[in-house]
């Protein structure tokens, strides 16, 4: 989340007024926020970002803990019961078991987390502990060497081993991304529907939507759903 240059003043969403929810200009109202908790990553997913040479926001310019608590202060007062928190990638995040935490004691009924999973084995018992219901993990191949040349980092055992560990506790909830790509890693369908035959695990199955970081991952590659 960005810090506002403008101060900003929060308008209060009583039952009298709004019937304590929040709504939109067109009159809808939402239960559900996703919050940003940073912009950086410990991976660089060909799709996702270049290699190099990244200009991340000064952290000045980002919420603080005590901002991001007092967001979700403000959303909990009125009418919000589902909370994810989301990235860059969240668990490079401090304070990550904090929020939730914060998140739970406020009454949020729902609290999910998307990571791209190479921490999770280290903090999964505290995000459990401090009421995280479940868990995404961005996951798009089971393959060492696709997983390195798609993210440019090394990692899928640890990724592996952090999913597992998250299914073997008792979040509500533990769901898979992956984004697949023609001629690269949707040959491998059929492992991950394996994964949901072995174990209580969800797998999403996303189409790619790249963002210019690398010419190679273009049309060419686009697998429809």
């Amino acid at each position: 989340l960005v810090r506002p240059t403008k101060t900003l003043k929060l308008k209060s969403f009583s039952s009298t007024h709004n019937g304590g929810l929040i709504k939109d200009q067109y009159g809808r109202t939402f239960d559900y926020v996703r919050i940003a908790v940073n912009e950086r990553c410990n991976l660089r997913c060909v799709y996702c970002m270049p290699e190099e040479g990244v200009d991340f926001l000064p952290q000045n310019d980002l919420l603080t803990t005590d901002e991001i608590m007092r967001l979700i202060s403000v959303l909990t007062e009125n009418g919000v019961k589902k909370i994810r928190f989301t990235g860059g990638e969240p668990l490079l995040h401090k304070e990550i078991v904090s929020l939730v935490g914060f998140a739970a004691n406020a009454g949020v009924k729902s609290i999910h987390l998307t990571t791209n999973g190479l921490l999770l084995e280290k903090v999964a018992k505290p995000l459990l502990d401090a009421g995280l219901t479940g868990i995404n993990i961005s996951l798009d191949t089971l393959d060492h060497q696709k997983f390195v040349e798609i993210t440019r980092r090394e990692g899928v055992e640890k990724v592996i081993d952090g999913l597992n560990l998250a299914l073997s506790m008792e979040f509500r909830s533990v769901k898979m991304n992956v984004v697949f790509m023609r001629d690269f890693n949707h040959m491998e369908i059929g492992d991950f529907v394996e994964l949901t035959r072995e174990k209580p695990l969800t797998v999403r199955f996303i189409e790619l939507m790249p963002f210019d970081a690398h010419q190679i991952w273009k049309t060419g590659k686009f697998f429809g759903a």
